[in-house]
């Protein structure tokens, strides 16, 4: 068998195809025929659909946002772990690094939607469901940092890249309890000993990624023009 990292690409199209479906632009068009895009910051986003159409509206898009990331993730990891590893043919070095950026197709698809001609969302909620995909319990550090961060200060921007900043030690406490090749029930396990390589790879691009996307929020928090949620 070609060992070759290309020959994983099939293995990314779910995570990025199930990303980019764009959650927020079909349940407004679906309930309200309009298209959001059209009002407040353009953004197909949960913050923009809330303040649109109503917060319940804008926590519905959150949730499916998540969900994307999450199924999209489980998908492309199932596909990945029962087609390459195997006590005989683990791959551990090639599948550990095309899973380590899932999360990262995930959310590109969301921030840059085929559907949506290349353009999409900030990618914060995808990013969470992705991650969770990895482990739930971790990933409330992320979350309450989120909801914490936008309860005190009323933007929901700060709380979206001080959540991200935090995924390098929500993976860090994943692999330390979780990367191993083992075989149990039946289930294969991953292994790396690398943990800080592995951490950059798949969480660097994706913090990167969020503040690109959050560029001109940022430079209105600097200048203190920044929106606040009520």
């Amino acid at each position: 068998m070609d060992n070759s990292i290309f020959n994983y690409w099939f293995y990314i199209l779910p995570a990025f195809i199930l990303g980019s479906i764009p959650s927020g632009y079909l349940l407004t068009k679906i309930l309200f025929k309009k298209d959001v895009r059209q009002y407040g910051s353009k953004n197909i986003g949960s913050t923009n659909v809330g303040r649109t159409f109503g917060s319940k509206y804008g926590y519905i898009t959150l949730f499916l946002d998540m969900l994307k990331g999450y199924i999209g993730v489980l998908i492309s990891y199932n596909l990945l772990t029962s087609k390459y590893i195997s006590l005989e043919n683990p791959q551990v070095e090639h599948v550990n690094l095309i899973i380590s950026f899932l999360p990262l197709f995930a959310v590109l698809g969301h921030a840059y939607s085929p559907f949506m001609k290349w353009k999409g969302g900030k990618g914060v909620a995808t990013t969470f469901g992705s991650f969770i995909f990895f482990n739930f319990e971790y990933m409330l550090i992320c979350l309450s940092a989120y909801l914490i961060t936008i309860k005190k200060s009323k933007f929901v921007s700060l709380g979206s890249i001080i959540s991200t900043c935090l995924l390098p030690l929500t993976s860090y406490l994943y692999l330390e309890e979780n990367l191993k090749i083992i075989h149990k029930n039946g289930n294969y396990y991953l292994e790396s000993n690398d943990y800080t390589s592995y951490i950059l790879i798949q969480t660097l691009p994706i913090i990167i990624l969020v503040m690109f996307l959050h560029r001109e929020n940022i430079k209105r928090l600097k200048e203190g023009s920044e929106s606040q949620i009520k």
